[in-house]
């Protein structure tokens, strides 16, 4: 039986997160905000899904 291979994913970092509230706030896309920060859309995406109500400030 083959073995699944692993994919090594990187941690986003505190200043990570700070760049793409940054983004959000100045109204910026998932697209811009990840040029900006050097990490792939998909990654960003997933991390405003993940932290929601973060981002949105509160429910």
């Amino acid at each position: 039986m083959p073995r699944k291979k692993r994919r090594n994913y990187a941690r986003l970092s505190s200043m990570d997160r700070i760049a793409i509230q940054h983004g959000l706030d100045d109204g910026m896309g998932f697209r811009e905000i990840a040029k900006a920060t050097h990490r792939d859309p998909s990654t960003v995406s997933r991390e405003v899904k993940r932290n929601r109500t973060l981002w949105r400030g509160g429910l």
